[in-house]
């Protein structure tokens, strides 16, 4: 599936406390031909302000996240409450119900984004729990969570959110995400892409 593909190399790629996207880049992570022909465009991780990525792909085929969250497992006694006002603890068998809640209630509907100037639709994804690779340096808790629940480097996670999956033709794009639903404040992300 590929929204876990995508939300594996985010988490193989976190290593700063205020890191904006990941991979950081374009050319971190992955080929510039992509992985099985589908290049992976960076991710909103945090942060606010415009964000511009230059992109040279050998690939014709993207994927783009539109916003979204990652549920992850802790030791802590921390808890999700549902809509339905069911509270539930962040295991690997509570992971999917949270997402599923997450992109019910607050992911409703993709962030605005265009293509050259026009529109692009995504489609709502929440997947069952699957592991993740943790590097020691990630952003506090994840390494510790890691440790905490006895694996360390490995954390169950799902993803809730939208994605679209794109076809570009050969030369020039610019693809313009308004994440301003999803970050705390106004905040853009500009691929500049050449296939």
């Amino acid at each position: 599936m590929l929204a876990i593909a995508q939300t594996e190399l985010v988490f193989l790629n976190l290593n700063q406390p205020d890191q904006v996207a990941s991979p950081a880049s374009c050319d971190r992570g992955q080929p510039s031909f992509g992985v099985l022909g589908l290049f992976m465009l960076p991710q909103y991780v945090s942060g606010t302000g415009d964000y511009t990525f230059d992109c040279k792909l050998k690939t014709r085929n993207v994927l783009l996240d539109l916003g979204s969250a990652a549920a992850t497992e802790d030791a802590t006694q921390n808890t999700y409450t549902l809509a339905d006002g069911t509270e539930l603890l962040f295991r690997p068998k509570t992971l999917e119900r949270i997402c599923d809640d997450v992109l019910a209630t607050g992911f409703t509907a993709p962030a605005p984004a265009t293509l050259d100037g026009k529109p692009i639709s995504g489609v709502a994804v929440s997947t069952p729990a699957f592991p993740v690779l943790v590097r020691r340096g990630a952003p506090p808790p994840l390494w510790q969570d890691s440790v905490d629940v006895g694996h360390p480097g490995r954390l169950a996670a799902s993803y809730c959110g939208w994605k679209a999956q794109l076809r570009l033709s050969p030369g020039r794009h610019t693809i313009v995400v308004d994440l301003g639903n999803v970050a705390p404040g106004p905040a853009r992300f500009i691929y500049n892409i050449r296939v």
